[in-house]
Formats: C-alpha cells, structure tokens, sequence
C-alpha cells in the first residue's frame, strides 16, 4: 500500500521536483549557447547570452504558483527544443536576445513623471533605447 504524504509532504516534493526541473532546463540552455551562437550566426559572445538566459530565468524565480512554473518550465523546454531542431528562424532567436531589454527599457520609461524625467532619459540613452 501506498503510504500517505499528506498534503505539506506534497507541496515540499512538488517544490522540489519544480526546483530541479528549473535547474535541468537553465543548464540545458547555458550549454546550447555555443551551438546557437554558431548555428544562428549570432553577434553576441556566450556570455552576452548566457546573460540574457540568467535574466529571464531570475525574472520569474517569485512565481510561487505550481501550476505557473510547470508552465513556464514546459514552454521553456519547448523553446530551447525548438532552437536546438533549428525550428526558429535566425529572426525568432534575435527577438528573444532583445526582449529582455526592451521590458527593463518599458519599466525604466513608464517610471518617468515629467517632461524633464523624459528628457534625461533621452540623453542618457541618446535616444537610442526609446521604447517602442
């Protein structure tokens, strides 16, 4: 007979099979790098990259909910098989190296309060980064 766990026994296990699943997929990733770099003709350095992974994964490291994370962990899975079968175009991986920046550029953007705030936004980044 199948002995019972009750339901904190479930939580901490469910917690745990969450946390390596998280862990499995970044260092699946963190090792692809190298090969998308070549495969997408990429100008950036493993690290740039490497970056931008660690970046998206600490963003979503406060969801709490089971439920969320296997989501987010099953749709990262699938996006990380999807580059390593070449299914992306070179389009598709370039969008997702520069989404990151243009959220932390939004927040930055919507932050701003005055006239004044916007003007020192744009010369800090030379207009370059304004969002879209």
């Amino acid at each position: 007979p199948m002995s019972k766990i009750g339901p904190l026994g479930e939580i901490l296990r469910k917690r745990q099979d969450t946390h390596l699943a998280t862990l499995r997929l970044y260092r699946r990733c963190l090792k692809q790098v190298p090969n998308l770099i070549r495969t997408y003709r990429l100008h950036y350095t493993v690290d740039q990259i490497r970056d931008i992974v660690k970046f998206d994964f600490k963003e979503n490291r406060n969801i709490k909910d089971f439920n969320v994370i296997e989501t987010v962990i099953l749709k990262g899975e699938n996006e990380l098989q999807e580059c390593e079968q070449n299914w992306k175009t070179r389009s598709h991986v370039l969008y997702y190296l520069t989404a990151p920046r243009q959220r932390v550029q939004k927040k930055e953007f919507n932050q701003l309060q005055t006239v004044e705030d916007l003007e020192d936004y744009l010369k800090q980044t030379d207009g370059s980064k304004f969002p879209k």
